[in-house]
């Protein structure tokens, strides 16, 4: 009956091993994750910068900044 114990106690230290891997496996993912999230924040606010600054651009010269043709 001991041995029975034992086996259960182990198996629970087991699975409490596994969940603390677990959860630190996850809060590295999360953390990685947030990352990829600023740095895409940042990507989406410099492009709508551009593109605000190519409209104004547009409307003072009443012509597309890109369409390449010089007058």
């Amino acid at each position: 009956m001991e041995s029975r114990l034992s086996r259960r106690s182990w198996s629970q230290e087991e699975q409490a091993k596994a969940a603390q891997k677990q959860r630190k496996e996850d809060r590295k993912t999360i953390k990685q994750l947030k990352a990829e999230v600023r740095r895409k924040d940042k990507v989406l606010a410099e492009t709508t910068s551009l593109l605000v600054l190519s409209k104004k651009l547009e409307a003072l010269y009443g012509e597309d900044p890109d369409s390449g043709e010089d007058d």
